[in-house]
This record gives structure tokens, C-alpha cells and sequence, in this order.
């Protein structure tokens, strides 16, 4: 991930007042979390599992927290399998 989209990302996480990052860090993320996690704005939380990550972030939803899980396109997959049972 290349350092302008990373910028970019994080102006509009700004924007739009997103401050809680549920990250399971994943090769192509890294970067990203990386900035994240030095950036004051925001609060990171690392998760162990997919299913872990969506249920922070329902959880935190559902208490008027604006959030964003970010993994990669698997494990979004996995993650939305938690949803279905």
C-alpha cells in the first residue's frame, strides 16, 4: 500500500469522524495500521480472529461508536461467517 493511499484513507477516517480501528493486521494492511496506530486520533484495537474483529466492531455500533474493521478480502470472508450463525 503505497504512502498516498494510506494518506488518503486516514483524511477520510477524519472526515468522517471515525476514531476506533479494529485491526487484524494482514500483509497488504500493514502499512496502514502501522500509521494508524502512531496517529493520536485514533484508537486501535488488534484482534486474534475475524469473528472477533465484526463482533467489536457490531458491539461498538450498537453503543454510537463509529468503527472500521480492517483485514484483508479473506478475512472479511471468515468474518462474515460469524455473522451467519
Amino acid at each position: 500500500m503505497d504512502q498516498d493511499a494510506i494518506k488518503t484513507i486516514i483524511e477520510t477516517l477524519k472526515e468522517e469522524e471515525i476514531d476506533l480501528v479494529v485491526t487484524l493486521p494482514e500483509d497488504p494492511t500493514f502499512p496502514l495500521i502501522e500509521e494508524l496506530r502512531s496517529c493520536p486520533d485514533f484508537t486501535t484495537v488488534t484482534v486474534t480472529g475475524e469473528g472477533h474483529g465484526i463482533a467489536l466492531c457490531a458491539g461498538a455500533s450498537l453503543g454510537g461508536r463509529k468503527c472500521i474493521f480492517v483485514t484483508g478480502i479473506a478475512g472479511l470472508l471468515v468474518g462474515s461467517w460469524a455473522l451467519a450463525q
